[in-house]
């Protein structure tokens, strides 16, 4: 069901997606994160509520495997989220591409362990706080 909504939020043009290049083991894999309305469908399947906006990381060989999966009660909270992971994946890319891969693997470690530490809760600060 939710590869279904990413799908459906891409054809609307409602989704933002990015792709990045990790390393995990010296192996080079294809990353795509994703913000887009997340919604819960009615009780008569022909209406859908809104319920937030979710953030998705997954695999892009294996799109029904996700990395990281979150729904966020606003739109600013996910795209925080959304642009947190993503500073993270892009620094991680760049080490790919400089070839440096033991540098690219610990830098992959620590993307996976921001998605782990932020999956219950939102990886941006309130307003106000620094």
């Amino acid at each position: 069901m939710r590869s279904h909504q990413i799908w459906a939020a891409s054809l609307l043009g409602t989704q933002v997606q990015k792709t990045f290049r990790i390393s995990e083991g010296q192996d080079i894999s294809e990353i795509v994160m994703s913000l887009y309305p997340d919604e819960r469908m009615g009780s008569d399947d022909s209406s859908a509520e809104p319920e937030g906006w979710a953030v998705s990381v997954y695999y892009k060989a294996a799109p029904d495997t996700f990395m990281f999966q979150q729904t966020f009660p606003t739109e600013r909270e996910a795209q925080g989220a959304f642009d947190d992971l993503a500073n993270v994946a892009a620094e991680v890319e760049g080490l790919v591409r400089e070839e440096k891969f033991e540098e690219a693997d610990k830098a992959t470690i620590a993307l996976l362990d921001k998605m782990k530490a932020n999956s219950g809760e939102t990886p941006i600060l309130p307003i106000g706080q620094a």
